[in-house]
């Protein structure tokens, strides 16, 4: 996170000066491919922000709010938020102040997670080098009564929970109501107003003729975008290698009545073996591959990109829609996916204001020459 994040220089002005050169790094990035017009979506220049962590730094026997600075390992004390959400700014100072009034929660305390929703639920989770006890339940639990707050007390091997683990959030978006379940520990989208921005992007560029048609997501996580994928396909398979975050993923297909999704624990490389054929999975055995016929791929990588053996993969669709958080990768895998497919759509997402990251999405559609079925060419 940027010092931005503690100064006065959040402003109209210096926000549309970072965004440009951003826009600029990536247009620059990209300038050897045949581009559309570059759809951008800004985000709020406050207030955005719906989890944070900060490090707990003692100092006279106080413990203060800090960071570090980006790629050093300098501290600086954090004494105002104004990119964290209303609900994580209403909760800092007095949470700080009750911690600081009382040594058994301050003790030891080296870490605090915020995570927030639009429905005013907030979680703080507070981790620590000490094993913790009822006594510190009973602590945590006066915090708790008094500011309205979820926490979960974290140390090695320990994790003791006040009130519930998770957060609740309502996302609308083009007159569609979205239900999720978004636990502690678990990744989820830190700008909820980009986010949306971007379920809309997807939903707008898919065609309503692909009803009949499947998709194959990648990556789902906790179900962030497969609950809109869900009304624009006939079957979804999504895939998603971290157990706490399927299993949230399928709470919130249940919130959301959404009984056309199947979810799958696997990474990306055993996906690309079970689709093709490669490895059958005891844990696919309630899945009959053979009835999709796929139509769309999207996926939503890692800063990393896409492996090797996911590009094989995701080649063989007609159409691809893919996330990145990471524009280097991006660019490393479209010089792989140009080669049959052609770029449709393109557009910039804001997500982490007051860095040097940039969101992007890409919409991909197979070229004539190289246009098929999905399902035949791998073989399912």
């Amino acid at each position: 996170m940027s010092g931005l994040s503690d100064r006065n220089d959040i402003n109209a002005v210096n926000y549309k000066l970072q965004l440009d050169e951003k826009l600029k790094n990536l247009q620059l990035l990209l300038s050897g491919y045949n581009l559309p017009k570059l759809k951008v979506y800004k985000s709020p220049i406050r207030n955005f922000r719906m989890r944070a962590e900060f490090r707990i730094w003692h100092e006279d026997n106080i413990a203060h709010y800090a960071m570090n600075y980006p790629g050093e390992n300098r501290v600086y004390l954090v004494d105002n938020y104004p990119i964290g959400s209303i609900q994580i700014k209403k909760v800092m100072k007095p949470l700080l102040k009750m911690i600081n009034m009382n040594d058994l929660l301050k003790y030891r305390l080296f870490t605090i997670e915020f995570l927030s929703s639009q429905q005013n639920e907030l979680l703080v989770t507070l981790i620590y080098h000490k094993a913790l006890d009822s006594k510190w339940i009973k602590a945590a639990e006066s915090i708790r009564e008094k500011l309205k707050i979820n926490i979960i007390g974290r140390s090695r091997k320990q994790k003791l929970v006040v009130g519930e683990s998770y957060i609740s959030e309502i996302l609308r978006v083009n007159n569609k109501t979205y239900y999720f379940q978004i636990p502690e520990n678990c990744f989820s989208q830190p700008n909820t107003s980009v986010n949306k921005k971007i379920i809309s992007w997807i939903e707008n560029i898919i065609p309503s003729h692909v009803k009949s048609k499947d998709a194959l997501e990648l990556y789902c996580g906790i179900g962030n975008f497969t609950m809109m994928l869900s009304k624009k396909f006939r079957w979804i398979l999504a895939t998603e290698v971290s157990k706490l975050s399927l299993a949230t993923a399928k709470i919130n297909q249940l919130k959301n009545k959404a009984s056309n999704i199947q979810f799958a624990r696997l990474a990306s490389n055993e996906t690309y073996q079970a689709v093709t054929g490669f490895k059958q999975f005891r844990r696919l055995k309630d899945i009959d591959l053979k009835k999709y016929e796929f139509e769309y791929i999207f996926v939503d990588p890692p800063r990393s990109g896409l492996d090797d053996q996911t590009l094989s993969l995701v080649k063989h669709f007609n159409n691809i829609i893919y996330i990145s958080c990471n524009p280097k990768t991006l660019e490393k895998n479209l010089n792989y996916l140009v080669k049959t497919h052609q770029i449709k759509s393109l557009a910039a997402f804001d997500q982490f204001p007051w860095t040097n990251h940039l969101e992007t999405g890409v919409w991909l559609s197979k070229s004539d020459d190289f246009k098929g079925d999905a399902a035949d060419h791998l073989k399912v």
